[in-house]
């Protein structure tokens, strides 16, 4: 069994020794050892038969232990434990009473004797717990073999050799490592070679070295000379020096400290405090810095900065808590945001890693968390900044790092439309679709792989996001928890059973008038202008094409048997300057035209880019035109086509006879979505142009007005 003390395992040196009364009396043998009784007077063997029975255990597990570290690679035969005239090693009983014997406190103890040599000690009343659990036995017999010396300053890394050989030859015995609660201290949040307790609670993580090195029992490994007589050869330098062993790849192959110990810090995912006396504050932390994030709304960016610093081979834990505000009856799927947790500005930035809960960042220095706004988690999570630098560094700096905290707001845009069978991506806004691993989503009607959703049959599909809380921490010990859940519905989609075409219907009108300062010269000059069209609107099965500009993928929906109807015209007359009343000149052009857009030559097709719908459509309009002068009037028709888009060059009097109509010159048609679902898109383009004026007498007046209006719905063929 494990004591929650580090006596429980004893180390001691003592620079002169003395017997109980009387020569020591032997009790037992085994093939390699002998017990003897520490008291002259007898350990009151002869007459129990219980006990002796325990004693002859005891040593048959001392055997053990002796012939598996030798199996281990172990150098057994160079142990400096006492032995008798024939060469046999010794084991003292101690019959003194407790808080009196030679292991105070201690399950066992082993005592380095002034000659170098080694004395082991079972207190007479714990040799029953040290025969049912023999990781003490195993432990103080390892230290028997490791150098001969006083370790002085790299006594911690003894006992963490002793302690996880100790361990594992309990495991081998049935025994659990006891790692919560810690049977010895463990402080991380402290550098690894200052460790509490001269570094008993060191030993887990040299077994986690092992098992990912495939080291047999996880510390055959530890049998090689420059662990095992590391004392030695760091004799006389810092506790530092035992940090050399831990990063050399010759030893530890590829498990070295700086790439083990974020890993191994993530284990120990655990906020409790600790009841034992001269423990830290917690089972794993000396301390634990605990900060609020707090943002006020989630449809603002939200970004704050908490400084920290972290030892040399330790780590700065840090609890951050969480307190969100959504905005008022907003939608949860309106209320989602991304966070991240970014280190920065270590000195070096290198040396440090981000653990999140049980388990490294995502990027080594970033975590990204999808929140849901209307359900947010209590926490971001218990955060460690593991300062590990990528070589042995002795008694390096404190590393002062900056853990910046930001939130962003998101939103999953649903596809135009979705067919049975066929894929359908969401659109992904203020985020990209790798940002976070904590969602994923969900539907009653199809599959699912990241955003893309494929149908599996047509009529209704309800589209899920499922987000896991960051929190994997368990109210006690260490195993991970299943995360809490939320579930945001995205919307209840319609399924076409076969292709995706759009259909509907649009107007536009256009007016205008102008009038040129009568003091120009050669004329005088004004104009009105007034057209109205109604586009009835079918589209083709939806084609993806490449953009030419952004070099994007972009969603074409081809004109179908789209039909249009227009009419309108355009007058401009000229007069006399300054005699207004005198207009011989004028221009009058009638537009026209109805049918089928494709037949007349004309195009039509609706774009789905970046969650900007665009219609762009080229008009076949016949122009009747009649020039009246002086000496007579001309008529003559031709067909002009003409320009419905999102983007308007030249003058504003270009609408006349350069047939050149159209919406707001930014280029994107204010395209907005009328269902949830995304199955109507509704079209509303307005726009309002001035003349121009060049100065004092020269220019025009008048305004012209475009009005673009309608709405299209996704169907099936």
């Amino acid at each position: 069994m494990f004591f929650r003390n580090a006596a429980a395992l004893g180390f001691l040196f003592l620079s002169s020794f003395s017997s109980a009364q009387g020569e020591p009396q032997p009790i037992t043998d085994s093939e390699n050892f002998r017990l003897y009784c520490n008291d002259g007077n007898g350990c009151g063997t002869e007459d129990d038969p219980a006990l002796m029975a325990t004693l002859d255990d005891l040593l048959a597990k001392l055997e053990d232990a002796r012939a598996w570290l030798s199996d281990l690679g172990f150098p057994v035969f160079e142990s400096h434990l006492e032995s008798g005239n024939e060469d046999i090693g010794l084991l003292r009983l101690d019959p003194s009473p407790p808080n009196q014997n030679r292991c105070p406190n201690a399950v066992a103890c082993h005592v380095l004797q002034p000659g170098y040599y080694s004395r082991m000690f079972v207190p007479l009343h714990r040799a029953e717990d040290i025969a049912q659990d023999p990781s003490t036995l195993a432990h103080e017999y390892l230290h028997t073999i490791q150098p001969e010396r006083d370790p002085g300053e790299l006594k911690w890394f003894n006992e963490a050799v002793a302690t996880a050989v100790g361990t594992a030859f309990g495991r081998r015995h049935g025994f659990a490592a006891g790692v919560f609660p810690p049977d010895y201290f463990m402080s991380l949040d402290r550098p690894f070679y200052d460790a509490v307790d001269a570094g008993y609670g060191n030993w887990a993580y040299l077994l986690g070295v092992g098992q990912a090195l495939g080291s047999e029992d996880w510390v055959a490994y530890l049998a090689q000379p420059g662990i095992l007589n590391a004392a030695e050869i760091f004799a006389g330098q810092p506790a530092s020096a035992g940090m050399i062993p831990l990063y050399d790849d010759g030893l530890v192959g590829s498990e070295t400290f700086d790439k083990v110990f974020p890993k191994f810090v993530a284990t120990f995912n655990n906020v409790g405090k600790s009841s034992a006396p001269h423990d830290s504050a917690y089972h794993y932390y000396t301390d634990i810095d605990r900060h609020t994030v707090e943002i006020l709304s989630t449809d603002q960016a939200y970004s704050e900065v908490f400084k920290g610093t972290s030892p040399t081979y330790a780590v700065a834990p840090m609890l951050m808590q969480l307190e969100l505000t959504p905005q008022p009856d907003a939608r949860a799927r309106d209320t989602l945001m991304m966070a991240e947790l970014e280190v920065m500005k270590g000195e070096p930035l290198d040396d440090l890693t981000l653990v999140t809960e049980h388990k490294r960042a995502d990027e080594r220095l970033s975590e990204k968390l999808m929140l849901n706004g209307s359900n947010a988690p209590d926490e971001l999570g218990f955060v460690r900044v593991v300062n590990a630098p990528s070589q042995a560094q002795g008694d390096a700096k404190p590393n002062e790092f900056e853990l910046r905290v930001s939130a962003r707001p998101i939103e999953f845009g649903p596809p135009i439309c979705f067919q049975a069978g066929e894929p359908s991506t969401f659109d992904t806004n203020g985020f990209d679709p790798d940002e976070g691993t904590n969602w994923r989503l969900t539907t009653d009607n199809g599959t699912v792989n990241g955003v893309t959703i494929t149908p599996a049959g047509a009529g209704e599909m309800n589209v899920h996001l499922e987000i896991d809380s960051p929190i994997t921490r368990a109210d006690t010990g260490l195993a991970p928890v299943e995360p809490a859940t939320t579930k945001v519905k995205l919307g209840r989609f319609d399924v076409m059973d076969e292709d995706c075409i759009l259909v509907g219907n649009m107007t536009a009108h256009f007016s205008g008038a102008f009038a040129g300062s009568p003091n120009e010269i050669p004329f005088a000059e004004k104009a009105t202008v007034r057209w109205q069209a109604v586009l009835n609107i079918e589209t083709g099965s939806p084609e993806t094409e490449t953009d030419p500009v952004t070099e994007k993928e972009r969603l074409v929906y081809p004109d179908d048997g789209s039909e249009w109807m227009l009419s309108g015209s355009y007058l401009h007359e000229r007069c006399a300057p300054g005699h207004p009343e005198i207009c011989n000149y004028w221009t009058e052009e009638i537009f026209s035209g109805a049918g089928s857009i494709a037949d007349g030559g004309g195009e039509l097709r609706i774009v789905s880019d970046d969650d900007v719908v665009r219609l762009e459509a080229k008009l076949p309009v016949t122009v009747t035109t009649t020039v009246h002068g002086p000496s007579g009037e001309e008529t003559r028709s031709r067909t002009h086509f003409w320009a419905l888009t999102c983007y308007s060059p030249g003058r504003w009097w270009g609408f006349g006879p350069h047939m050149t109509h159209a919406g707001p010159p930014d280029g994107a048609l204010d395209g907005s979505w009328a269902s949830d679902a995304r199955e109507v898109v509704n079209f509303d383009c307005r726009q309002e142009r001035q003349p121009e004026v060049y100065g004092p007498g020269s220019g025009e007046s008048g305004s012209t007005s475009l009005s673009l209006k309608g709405r299209v719905k996704v169907q099936s063929r």
